[in-house]
């Protein structure tokens, strides 16, 4: 992000000549631009109230599978991001295989000192509904279930 080039490319330093600085991606701007519709139309307080219920519904879902989340402390949760932490003995890159695969789910591992110790679920715009945790969390149990962790009832 080089808001110097950004600034000559848009016309707007006051240099003679501008200089080609990127192909704008407008398929990206149209995605803001819906995105930015959609936030107005639900309002933010509402927007943010339904990513925080289901990141709980997400956590709780998570804790009945017998799995433990990397972060507890309310002033720390991320509503859009819960860290899951990877059982003993599971092949953590095999289940988000499978997830991806069988569900065309796609949940992430660990990133710097987490990479193989967790998963990342992002809930995030459309995907921060009800039904969508809901889906998520029965085919994250199947996917547990077929790479040898046998979780607890849900």
């Amino acid at each position: 992000m080089d808001l110097s080039e950004l600034a000559n490319y848009w016309g707007c330093d006051g240099a003679p000549a501008r200089r080609y600085h990127h192909t704008a991606p407008i398929t990206s701007v149209y995605q803001l631009r819906e995105a930015l519709a959609l936030a107005t139309e639900e309002g933010l307080e509402n927007m943010w109230k339904r990513h925080s219920a289901c990141s709980a519904q997400l956590r709780e879902g998570v804790k009945k599978l017998g799995l433990s989340i990397l972060i507890n402390e309310p002033e720390h949760i991320l509503p859009t991001l819960t860290g899951v932490m990877v059982p003993q003995g599971v092949d953590w890159k095999a289940v988000t295989g499978y997830l991806m695969k069988n569900y065309r789910i796609e949940i992430s591992g660990g990133l710097g000192y987490t990479a193989g110790q967790i998963w990342r679920i992002g809930l995030m715009g459309y995907n921060a509904r009800p039904d969508a945790v809901d889906t998520l969390l029965r085919a994250f149990k199947e996917a547990l279930e077929a790479h040898g962790y046998t979780p607890s009832k849900m």
